[in-house]
């Protein structure tokens, strides 16, 4: 697994691994009650769907990795519509008071003030930018 250096600070590090896309390609078909199928789009257009895992870790001085959340990625493209979503998990919400220490709460106030959500990866690279700046 290749990892990518995000933040490094002088008590732990943010990094990030991302797996291999998943990509799928199917034909649409319509599908009636009572079994049957008919195919939906001229020409055979073919539909798209790309899924790809991205895990972001704290990594601490003995060298452990420690998952902390886990971002899926998925893009659809299609006849009817074209979307992007991101599913979010978070492994262990308390590794971030954990790996912060004393600086958490200054932190978490920090989020409250510019309405963050770190299950948003965008916003969590805010919050550690943070972090480095009152380290």
């Amino acid at each position: 697994h290749f990892f990518e250096l995000l933040f490094d600070f002088v008590d732990f590090a943010v990094i990030s691994k991302t797996d291999p896309a998943d990509v799928d390609f199917s034909k649409p078909t319509q599908n009636f009650n009572d079994g049957s199928s008919l195919m939906t789009t001229p020409g055979n257009k073919v539909y798209a769907s790309a899924s790809q895992l991205e895990t972001i870790c704290f990594l601490n001085p003995s060298g452990e990795i420690i998952p902390y959340i886990t971002i899926e990625n998925i893009e659809k493209e299609g006849f009817w519509m074209d979307h992007s979503k991101a599913k979010k998990r978070v492994v262990d919400k308390d590794l971030l008071a954990e790996y912060l220490g004393k600086d958490y709460e200054e932190v978490k106030a920090y989020i409250k003030e510019k309405d963050l959500n770190v299950k948003r990866k965008d916003d969590l690279m805010k919050v550690f930018e943070y972090y480095g700046s009152i380290k």
